[in-house]
């Protein structure tokens, strides 16, 4: 069970960073 919430918990920051990483290029490419 903990090892679920751990691999979650990391998904979870893995896929902000990525929405970051993407809006950051979104913003770079309309400028």
């Amino acid at each position: 069970m903990m090892q679920n919430m751990k691999h979650a918990s990391f998904a979870c920051i893995c896929a902000s960073l990525n929405a970051e990483r993407l809006e950051r290029e979104i913003l770079i490419l309309t400028a």
